[in-house]
């Protein structure tokens, strides 16, 4: 997140928006149904691997009542350290790998690709890192999109070889996982839902202002990023997902805000009864809301909290 001016924590390091610019190197964990369920703020010059077996140990703190089957992660977290804390734990996990020059050679060479759809290809290999610290190899899973025939291939070409036709042909994408039984492209569908936390970053900084708040002091930058987070994204969620559109696609903020959350209404009476007349014209859109509204009306919601009696927040 690019900062402009002289902010606690604010440093240079990697920035593909505004290279050269200071920055922030947040951290958000999610849960696959779309809550985040923890976030670190971090300094511009923070290493990707900074701290992320620290995050992870302290997320699964969070949400200790809930059963965890797969951990998915992007190349941030390709670590020794986080890889060896998911096997002890015994979590199976898929995370993207950089591909770096010896992953390059590996690739270009490989020979078992497998066809899975129109211009996507997928193989896999066992790499051991020469550094003995990894404990032995594990299993990596490449896929490959040729560029004529899929207009939206992505993942990385391979430079090691720009001088050659296969670097203008093909994308890869590179992903290591303990999961030994499921098949290559199976390993590939366990990954791809995963972009969709992109979506909601995208979301957290357009529509929920995660990027323009920033303070002088990184722990109050930290705090205010932490409560749009934690709690307004999900209570925004929660409202998604069980009152304006069950089973329907995720809104943006954006989208949220002009349809349902900024509506002109005016305060009246009805004989003795105070009542609140909302300016809805359209007879679809008023539906709509009218049963937002009894849905509301009708919701039984549960408070995990300990700070207070369970009465006292009714």
């Amino acid at each position: 997140m690019t900062r402009f001016g002289k902010q606690e924590g604010a440093k240079k390091g990697y920035n593909s928006a505004k290279r050269g610019r200071l920055s922030h190197n947040p951290q958000i964990a999610f849960l696959g149904n779309g809550y985040t369920v923890n976030f670190w703020n971090r300094s511009g010059n923070a290493v990707s691997a900074n701290g992320i077996v620290e995050f992870y140990e302290q997320t699964r703190s969070f949400i200790s009542d809930i059963k965890i089957t797969r951990v998915l992660a992007d190349s941030g977290f390709y670590s020794k350290n986080f890889i060896k804390q998911l096997e002890k734990d015994n979590i199976d996990y898929v995370i993207a790998t950089p591909i770096h020059q010896y992953f390059q050679r590996i690739i270009y060479n490989l020979e078992n690709w497998t066809t899975v759809a129109e211009g996507i290809e997928v193989s896999e290999f066992e790499y051991s890192h020469h550094n003995a610290d990894w404990e032995g190899g594990r299993r990596y899973i490449a896929v490959r999109q040729e560029l004529k025939k899929s207009q939206e291939a992505t993942g990385k070409q391979l430079r090691l070889f720009i001088n050659e036709s296969y670097y203008t042909e093909y994308r890869h994408s590179l992903y290591v996982t303990n999961d030994e039984e499921a098949t290559p492209h199976e390993i590939w569908n366990y990954y791809k839902p995963r972009t969709n936390d992109e979506n909601v970053i995208k979301n957290l900084k357009e529509g929920f202002g995660l990027s323009a708040y920033n303070m002088k002091s990184f722990w109050a930058t930290e705090a205010v990023l932490m409560t749009i987070c934690l709690i307004f994204h999900n209570l925004i969620t929660l409202l998604v997902k069980n009152i304006i559109d069950p089973g329907g696609k995720r809104k943006t903020l954006r989208s949220l805000r002009m349809e349902y959350l900024i509506v002109p209404a005016i305060m009246g009476k009805d004989g003795r009864d105070d009542v609140i007349r909302i300016g809805l014209s359209n007879p679809k859109r008023k539906n709509k809301f009218i049963q937002i509204l009894e849905r509301i009306a009708d919701m039984e919601v549960i408070f995990y909290c300990n700070a207070v009696e369970i009465g006292e927040l009714i």
